[in-house]
């Protein structure tokens, strides 16, 4: 009877530790040495022995604290990023709340707003001021809004309202809103704010610029306004007499 192979030995002894080296010596990957593979039972006296035991213990117990380690390292990585992304959503939620409530962000950066955040909401005493608040996550909350925006107005009927005012600062602002039709899907009618624009002139060209921007921006089919409504001034009655509109029509 032919001799057993180192390759026979090392699958049969595999859990022992044994594999084969160089195609035909038999090793032990615990006491890192040659171990005759011709006799079994100089394998099995090799396995029995405490210094092989020992050292399987010492390489077990090293290869468990690594994978530990690497868990510990992943799991902190990863608390990591959900602490990144809920603190994120936290002053999205935060900017969002305070603009929908038509609250100034400035208010944000009052001590005791500050304080009573501090006390109140975990985490929430690095909230940035009110100017990173606008200058960043304001912008982040359109995006979000417009595509919300785009999909309402997808394919709907809609009648465009816009109306002109002035701001503190004197300037002229000009308010377009997108008022959604009943429809078999929606029995109800919708209002939605579409833009907010300062005009450098109150005049029938530029209202009618800022008009015809927003219905492009949301991508609203020419075939799908029913109806343009403002008030009565003059350069509004300008803007839908058909001289400035035309290429809505």
């Amino acid at each position: 009877m032919a001799p057993a192979t180192a390759a026979a030995r090392a699958l049969a002894y595999h859990d022992d530790g044994m594999y084969v080296f160089d195609k035909k010596f038999l090793m032990c990957k615990f006491c890192d040495k040659r171990v005759d593979h011709e006799r079994k039972s100089t394998i099995d006296n090799h396995i029995k022995a405490d210094l092989h035991k020992n050292n399987r213990k010492k390489v077990e117990a090293e290869a468990a604290a690594k994978k530990k380690r690497q868990a510990s390292i992943s799991e902190s990585m990863s608390n990591a990023k959900k602490v990144k992304e809920d603190r994120e959503e936290f002053i999205k939620s935060t900017v969002r709340a305070f603009v929908n409530a038509n609250i100034p962000l400035e208010k944000l950066d009052k001590p005791e707003m500050r304080k009573w955040f501090k006390k109140y909401v975990p985490g929430s005493g690095d909230l940035p001021s009110a100017q990173q608040l606008r200058d960043k996550y304001v912008p982040l909350l359109k995006e979000e809004y417009d595509d919300y925006l785009k999909d309402k107005v997808k394919g709907k009927k809609i009648v465009v309202l816009c109306d002109e005012t002035t701001n503190r600062r004197g300037q002229a602002v000009f308010l377009t809103l997108f008022k959604v039709l009943p429809s078999k899907e929606n029995p109800t009618s919708q209002l939605f704010v579409a833009s907010v624009k300062i005009l450098e002139n109150a005049n029938a060209d530029e209202c009618s610029k800022a008009i015809l921007q927003t219905v492009q921006h949301y991508e609203v089919a020419h075939l799908n306004i029913v109806a343009i409504g403002s008030d009565s001034a003059a350069y509004m009655v300008f803007v839908f007499s058909g001289h400035s509109l035309i290429i809505l029509v």
